[in-house]
């Protein structure tokens, strides 16, 4: 069963194959992160799907800042 089966508008079903590395996954559930690469920027994008939902963040900083809130603000 494809990814886009259980995601609305994943990312894989939104883009062209060339555009996609998918930069993590897991074997047992749905969730993964792909990089999105565009010709105009140097770094790509980071599309996560996982237990929380799906975001999307504009480079690897954005993505890593948003989780060390995420861990910040669980580990109080």
């Amino acid at each position: 069963m494809s990814a886009s089966e259980y995601w609305e508008d994943e990312v894989s079903s939104l883009f062209r194959k060339n555009r996609l590395s998918l930069f993590a996954g897991s074997a047992d559930t749905n969730e993964k992160i792909y990089l999105l690469w565009f010709d105009s920027k140097i770094e790509p994008e980071i599309w996560v799907y996982d237990s929380n939902g799906e975001a999307r963040y504009a480079n690897l900083a954005d993505a890593l800042l948003a989780y060390e809130r995420y861990w910040k603000l669980s580990n109080k």
